[in-house]
């Protein structure tokens, strides 16, 4: 019977980490595959510890702040468990029971599947705006994904992005490069809940520089000069076409604010981007 090794990273979030735990617990396998839960707790202060010991005896504790290293480790010690499949998920999210299940079936012949994420907000068209995810979104992140091991003897995250954010898409980029088999699961449902502190408009502006910042970043780290080129020259023409709305940002705030802040949004990730083309690495994560 094959082996799922299910890998959770975790920062100073026990009561969500609870959740998952206990949704994993409750997982489907239709007596297919096994299950083990290997939780990373990425805080020196090990306060993870107590919820994850009461459901699984694989806890770790990497100190050093940093997302990427945190996975890493988690993925070193589901390859010791001779795990067949690594799944990825966050501590803030929930799976529906027959996550993993549906994954699973979706893996078949392939190496890495990724599932849809909804995020858990306020019933309000503004919010929504900002962190809905539709279920046909194809998300490439590391918040809901099942890879074969074997990925992970040839690519590691990268602790250069593990402050930044940006760890999972520079990844993902990479075992594509690597010519790794991907395939989606649209019933492989994670739900993510938003917290309050994110639901802001600084934050959001904040996440999407950073966003801007990584995306340039992982392409000056593996893209050739062509490549890099066409991006530059991309980034000014959508920089010239920022100036051009700003005469008509104070009217369109009025007229249609959901439009307002789009195109906020979309202009600080191209002054993430430009700031990466200067060198400048934004830590969110700091």
């Amino acid at each position: 019977m094959e082996h799922i090794a299910v890998c959770i990273a975790t920062f100073k979030r026990p009561q969500l980490l609870e959740n998952l735990l206990n949704a994993i617990a409750n997982q489907v396998t239709g007596k297919r595959f096994l299950i083990s839960v290997i939780v990373v707790d990425n805080d020196a202060k090990a306060s993870a510890q107590e919820i994850a010991k009461k459901y699984t005896n694989y806890y770790f504790v990497v100190p050093e702040q940093n997302i990427a290293l945190a996975r890493n480790r988690a993925a070193t010690e589901a390859i010791a468990l001779g795990g067949d499949f690594i799944a990825i998920i966050d501590d803030d999210q929930v799976p529906i029971p027959d996550w993993l299940f549906n994954l699973y079936k979706a893996i078949q012949g392939m190496d890495i599947v990724h599932g849809p994420v909804c995020r858990n907000v306020p019933e309000t068209p503004f919010f929504r705006v900002f962190f809905s995810r539709r279920q046909y979104d194809r998300h490439k992140g590391s918040g809901n994904c099942l890879i074969r091991t074997r990925v992970f003897q040839e690519l590691q995250f990268d602790p250069s992005f593990g402050i930044s954010g940006g760890e999972d898409s520079d990844f993902f980029y990479r075992a594509r490069e690597a010519k790794f088999n991907f395939v989606w699961a649209p019933d492989a449902m994670v739900t993510e809940i938003v917290p309050p502190h994110r639901m802001t408009i600084r934050w959001v502006l904040a996440r999407s520089f950073r966003g801007g910042n990584s995306f340039i970043r992982l392409h000056r780290k593996n893209s050739n000069w062509k490549k890099q080129l066409i991006l530059f020259w991309m980034l000014l023409i959508k920089l010239f076409i920022d100036l051009i709305y700003i005469p008509i940002m104070p009217v369109m705030a009025v007229v249609s604010p959901l439009w307002f802040w789009r195109q906020v949004r979309k202009s600080f990730a191209h002054l993430g981007q430009l700031t990466a083309f200067l060198n400048y690495v934004h830590l969110e994560y700091r």
